[in-house]
């Protein structure tokens, strides 16, 4: 069974059953990932153990630096991660979650590469320019630009998933290439 939605021109496109579920399986991770930043504000406003607060703010460690004066607080706790990886994280995952009622309400969505780099250039120089001293960014600054790069890779992802097949995920995990041309007797 295959599933098609209109697109923008109303011709219909085809996407492949294992992409649909990789998408389900994308969004849910998400999903996952968004709470689970959180977590270590919660423990800690329930009074859990220190050692359960500790490791669930280290598990964003290798993803964040988790400067507790460039992050938002929750229950007077400062999240696992930084404004900059919370708004990424975060428009990340509403905008992969909402993808679809916004391709059926507008068509189909493709993010050209200019636009891609539109997207990505706020975070960028909301970064340089802070550490150049041109400018001293804010909260707001990190995690709005953040959230545009979240956008970005949203759409990208989206995109680039829509057009799996069962060959091209079993190739991920392969060494083998999707297809091999004949070569030419030597």
């Amino acid at each position: 069974m295959h599933f098609s939605h209109p697109s923008a021109v109303g011709r219909t496109e085809h996407i492949p059953r294992s992409a649909r579920f990789l998408r389900r399986v994308i969004a849910a991770g998400a999903v996952l990932w968004c709470a689970s930043f959180a977590a270590a504000s919660v423990l800690s406003a329930l009074h859990a153990h220190p050692a359960a607060v500790a490791a669930a703010r280290l598990f964003f460690a290798p993803v964040c630096h988790q400067d507790p004066a460039r992050s938002f607080m929750l229950f007077g706790v400062p999240l696992s991660v930084c404004n900059r990886c919370a708004g990424v994280y975060i428009a990340f995952t509403l905008t992969f979650l909402s993808f679809p009622l916004v391709e059926r309400f507008s068509g189909r969505v493709n993010l050209s590469a200019c636009a891609f780099g539109a997207l990505l250039l706020p975070m960028l120089l909301d970064y340089a320019l802070d550490v150049a001293g041109v400018f001293s960014n804010s909260a707001m600054t990190r995690a709005g630009s953040g959230a545009l790069a979240g956008v970005g890779l949203a759409i990208f992802f989206y995109r680039a998933i829509g057009t799996f097949t069962p060959a091209s995920i079993r190739s991920l995990f392969t060494r083998q290439p999707l297809t091999s041309a004949p070569r030419p007797p030597s």
